[in-house]
């Protein structure tokens, strides 16, 4: 999960959240840890009459802003279950960093790319040979 200690700009207003939703993924916002907590344990609770339950082994914490570590947990308890702090997590297909810069997502994106391109190089250079080779690539 993360912390925010500031309004985020949600269009052109300034606006406090607390939780950022889609489809089946939460994010929690809170900028004390037993805060976070209450929060876990709240959702958890409203979740049960409705037939949803959290996957503790998927949830995890981060504490956003804490780059040197001074104040990163290993893991904390909520409801009798471990949840892991962690450095990053990936939220709708983006890099969350501790340090809340996005230099580690493009970083990530970079070599995504790179490594389509090495794939799609190779498979050039395959069908280059095959076809000066005058083997069929069809039957």
């Amino acid at each position: 999960m993360a912390t925010w200690s500031a309004p985020c700009t949600i269009g052109k207003k300034k606006e406090s959240s607390t939780d950022l939703d889609f489809a089946d993924d939460v994010v929690l916002l809170a900028e004390m840890l037993s805060v976070r907590v209450l929060a876990l344990e709240v959702v958890d609770r409203e979740a049960h009459p409705l037939g949803l339950t959290i996957n503790w082994a998927k949830t995890k914490m981060q504490n956003l802003g804490d780059q040197d570590g001074a104040n990163q947990l290993q893991y904390t308890t909520v409801g009798g279950n471990q949840v892991e702090a962690v450095e990053s997590f990936t939220y709708l297909g983006s890099l969350i960093h501790v340090s809340g810069s996005s230099d580690p997502e493009i970083k990530r994106r970079i070599n995504v790319v790179c490594e389509t391109m090495f794939t799609l190089e190779t498979k050039l250079r395959l069908y280059n040979t095959l076809y000066s080779a005058d083997i069929p690539l069809w039957r």
